[in-house]
């Protein structure tokens, strides 16, 4: 099904009554292979991981645990935040 203009998937009562009918569960479209981060990585290392593996989003984790997830706009957002920081010479 086409995404209506302004990139908002369609939520029509026909739309939802066909993912019903459909019954297709999570498990037969989700990846396994999942790229993680810990909370302590640097966000040098999550471009990194994005770039590599053509992903748009990271989980996060602590000790093994699904703390937060963060995007590849968060990145760029935090980066262009801190854009002074990064153009600083150094000596």
């Amino acid at each position: 099904m086409a995404t209506p203009a302004g990139g908002r998937r369609d939520t029509r009562p026909e739309f939802l009554a066909e993912i019903r009918l459909n019954q297709q569960h999570v498990r037969g479209i989700m990846h396994t292979a999942i790229i993680s981060a810990d909370e302590e990585a640097s966000l040098a290392e999550l471009a990194d991981l994005m770039v590599k593996h053509g992903i748009k989003r990271v989980p996060i984790l602590r000790d093994g645990v699904l703390v937060g997830i963060v995007s590849r706009a968060d990145v760029v957002r935090a980066m262009v935040e801190n854009l002074d920081d990064l153009l600083e010479p150094t000596d």
